[in-house]
């Protein structure tokens, strides 16, 4: 995990490759896994003393995932990537004041944890992404097929959620 975020840091950008739904889901666990052992070390670092180098671990996390989050493709991605930036500056402000922010440590989250710009927010890449994977999805199917699906979908969900007042009739 923390060779991965070094290694993700030193670039400028960071892209985000995803193009279809033909490809396999992604599984964000890693990061989540990797994000949560930067918060739990930053903040035992901060208790040893150590809140300085503790919050640079806490930067390095935080730099990807604003190197990562204007190029998210999907709103899935986006969602993470946001959560986690959101935590880190949780974790920053909890370094902080748990009596732990020295003029050096808030120096360097002064530096760090700027707001967001347009870009970084902007949902727009995501959107379209969704878009362009639903329209082809749509495409494929006839519309015949498609709303007999959707019709067939919404019957289930309507028997599942009523099983127990058909059955009792």
């Amino acid at each position: 995990g923390r060779k991965a975020i070094e290694q993700l840091n030193s670039f400028e950008e960071v892209a985000d490759l995803y193009s279809s739904s033909d490809e396999p889901a992604v599984s964000f666990t890693t990061l989540r896994l990797t994000a949560q052992v930067y918060w739990g070390y930053s903040l035992l670092l901060a208790e040893q003393g150590q809140s300085e180098e503790g919050v640079k671990r806490l930067t390095e996390l935080h730099s990807v995932g604003r190197k990562c989050i204007p190029y998210a493709r999907t709103l899935v991605s986006k969602m993470i990537w946001v959560a986690i930036l959101n935590k880190n500056i949780e974790v920053a402000h909890s370094i902080v004041g748990s009596g732990h922010g020295s003029p050096g440590v808030l120096a360097l989250i002064q530096e760090t944890f700027t707001p967001f710009n347009d870009r970084e927010i902007s949902c727009k890449t995501p959107f379209t992404t969704e878009y362009l994977v639903a329209r082809d999805y749509i495409r494929d199917k006839s519309k015949k097929d498609f709303l007999e699906s959707y019709y067939i979908q919404q019957q289930k969900k309507f028997y599942a959620a009523n099983a127990h007042k058909i059955m009792s009739i």
